[in-house]
């Protein structure tokens, strides 16, 4: 069972083992318990009944109460006492107070700022969880176990520096070298964070559930990426993982509905259960060669995962169906593909094909709006010839494929021999069609059965593609305000005629062969 549910379900066990009713007494409507009842004497705040919030508006706990007769100090914020009080918007903590307990102010949706009184030297696990309007943490400065960073107050951290909450806009020290249990559980209004590189460990569930997470900077001092720690963060892109990482535990990234792309560094050997569930934007995943368990379902429910590519040359033992279904297409090393296709769990997968392990191919658009691209024949160990493909979205124009800047093809599909590590960019142009321009261009007549007359000053080059990016005409070098392009050698059809001046406008213009 997961780490968040166990401890959700363990919360609600307790609460309902509780009577409804669970204070000793009531003084102007704050709820107390007995710690002692005997010099001094101590109580500590709690709750009226659960099932319906005690507290709402602002709320002031005294240091001391006085009840039938005897002086009580207010010395603790017991566990659950403001638990889903959603109306409650401010809180003052007193200095008699040292210790907050577990899910304190947990689900107390209205709240927007803490202040932590220097007297306070404890804290349980999800004192603030599900906060969600929760902006600043304020810790006096006199709290010698707890600090906060200097003009932002959005974090708090223990004596051995290590961080237990934090909220919007969190910027975390250099002094810090742990974040603690669930540190940023919830937090939906977290956007982005870097962790210093004097962060060595991050605890469980860190991130669990921060929904507008979209950028996280990681330390290179990171070994493990611990279970949940990224578990519901749906708005989380991508993420590059240190190479120092060694393994990612259970549920790491499950739910991160948005990640589109993820480098797994070679240091990794073990990827747990559930690790990368559903991740809807994973289309292709490199497992390196150092890995050698992946967990019951790791990658399951990544709906429009198409590859997987694994280097490693002796399988890696693998849990029930890590992948989403059999129809993914899983490369391996040239030498070991009969082993793959022969061990546990691989061979539940017909579609293994043997690759070069060393070379790796890498496809992209320049700009995913305008187009999109694919390889839509992966080099494998018989035949090292590879096919791409690049698709334009609407009537926007295909220009061709760069390496490193430069254009070495502009056929599409492009097909060529793989030799060496290589990324191609797929390089589209909107075509404007439609847009007004501040550059007059003439083109009469459209239609036309042959000859084109284009007009527009200081022309540079003029050239011809189809609807589907291809380049059928070019004509470069020109230095006129008038040219006539000759039509007469292409099909009938809609084309999209390139204009380029030499100040380096470029205005796009449909064209119709009759």
């Amino acid at each position: 069972m997961r780490l968040i549910k166990h401890l959700a379900f363990v919360a609600l066990s307790l609460l309902l083992a509780i009577p409804a009713w669970a204070y000793d007494f009531e003084v102007d409507g704050i709820y107390y318990n007995i710690i002692s009842d005997v010099e001094p004497c101590r109580v500590e705040v709690t709750y009226r009944e659960h099932l319906n919030p005690s507290y709402s508006g602002e709320v002031v706990i005294p240091e001391t109460i006085t009840n039938e007769g005897i002086s009580y100090s207010v010395t603790s914020i017991g566990i659950s006492a403001f638990y889903g009080c959603r109306d409650l918007t401010s809180i003052e903590i007193p200095n008699s107070v040292t210790s907050i307990e577990s899910g304190a102010f947990q689900d107390c949706s209205g709240l927007t700022s803490v202040t932590i009184p220097q007297s306070v030297t404890f804290f349980g696990i999800y004192p603030l969880e599900g906060c969600s309007s929760l902006e600043q943490i304020v810790v006096d400065a006199g709290n010698q176990n707890f600090d906060s960073r200097e003009g932002c107050n959005a974090i708090i951290r223990t004596v051995d520096n290590t961080l237990v909450a934090g909220c919007k806009n969190s910027i975390i020290p250099n002094s810090v070298t742990t974040l603690g249990l669930g540190a940023f559980c919830g937090c939906t209004t977290l956007t982005s964070i870097a962790i210093p590189n004097s962060v060595t460990s991050i605890e469980e569930a860190v991130f669990y559930g921060c929904s507008s997470l979209t950028s996280v900077i990681m330390p290179n001092s990171l070994t493990v990426i611990r279970n949940q720690t990224f578990y519901s963060c749906m708005a989380l892109t991508s993420i590059e993982i240190p190479e120092s990482v060694n393994s990612i535990g259970e549920d790491a990234f499950n739910t991160c509905r948005s990640l589109t792309s993820v480098d797994i560094p070679n240091a990794v050997t073990s990827i747990g259960n559930r690790a990368f569930k559903r991740c809807y934007g994973l289309t292709s995943v490199t497992i390196p060669n150092s890995v050698t368990s992946i967990g019951d379902n790791a990658f399951d429910v990544c709906r429009f995962l198409k590859e997987v590519i694994v280097e490693a040359l002796i399988p890696p033992i693998c849990g029930d169906a890590p992948f989403p279904n059999q129809n993914v297409s899983i490369y391996v090393p040239c030498d070991s593909k009969e082993v793959y296709a022969n061990a546990d769990v691989w061979r539940d997968y017909p579609n293994i094909f043997g690759i070069e392990s060393l070379i790796s191919l890498v496809v992209r658009s320049c700009d995913e709006s305008l187009g999109t691209a694919r390889i839509s024949h992966q080099p494998d160990c018989e035949n090292r010839v590879a096919t791409v493909l690049a698709e334009p979205i609407g009537d926007n124009l295909f220009l061709g494929w760069m390496v490193n800047g430069q254009v070495v093809s502009t056929a599409n599909p492009y097909s060529f021999l793989v030799e060496e590590d290589i990324e191609l960019v797929a390089n589209f142009q909107g075509t404007g069609v439609g847009e007004a321009s501040e550059q007059r261009v003439s083109v009469s007549p459209n239609p036309t059965k042959d000859l084109v007359v284009v007009e527009c000053e200081n022309l540079k080059g003029i050239s011809v593609y189809t609807l589907d990016g291809r380049m059928t005409k070019t004509n470069n070098g020109l230095n006129a305000d008038v040219f006539t392009l000759d039509m007469s050698d292409v099909p009938q059809g809609i084309y999209v005629l390139r204009v380029e001046t030499r100040e380096g406008t470029v205005i796009n213009r449909k064209i119709i062969k009759k």
